[in-house]
């Protein structure tokens, strides 16, 4: 058997929070985007460089300004419906390999997952609070 080395403790590039932040409300503001693309099509959008693409060059300029270089936007959805989108941002330039998009693809699914059971859940408790609220007004007839 061979053994081969594993280093548990990948380096993670992060951007700041603020920045992630900002960087989503410009593509809603501005209704352009890898996001916005991502849902309107439900398709995977992946720019390896911003500053080369030529795409949304508001957003790129967006995206530099916070020391983002490359996007990939997954669709998030449930059989045909899309009910949203995941982006990665990366503060280096770079394309996603294939292992790495399954596993991106993935997480959206799972968050996808979570969406639909919070969205099932908030559905329930209304309905509860509805029917008890009529049940309620029945008893005072």
């Amino acid at each position: 058997m061979q053994r081969v080395a594993f280093d548990p403790v990948p380096v993670l590039r992060h951007l700041p929070v603020a920045a992630l932040t900002k960087l989503e409300l410009f593509q809603l503001q501005t209704d352009q985007g890898p996001c916005v693309d991502c849902f309107r099509t439900g398709r995977l959008v992946s720019v390896a460089d911003l500053s080369t693409a030529g795409r949304w060059p508001r957003f790129a300029a967006a995206a530099a300004e916070v020391g983002c270089a490359c996007v990939h936007a997954l669709p998030m959805r449930l059989r045909t419906e899309v009910i949203g989108a995941l982006n990665l941002f990366d503060i280096q330039p770079g394309a996603l390999g294939e292992d790495k998009l399954r596993i991106a693809q993935a997480l959206a699914d799972v968050a996808t997952i979570g969406l639909l059971q919070q969205r099932a859940i908030h559905r329930r408790d209304t309905l509860t609070e509805q029917l008890q609220t009529a049940l309620n007004s029945r008893v005072l007839i």
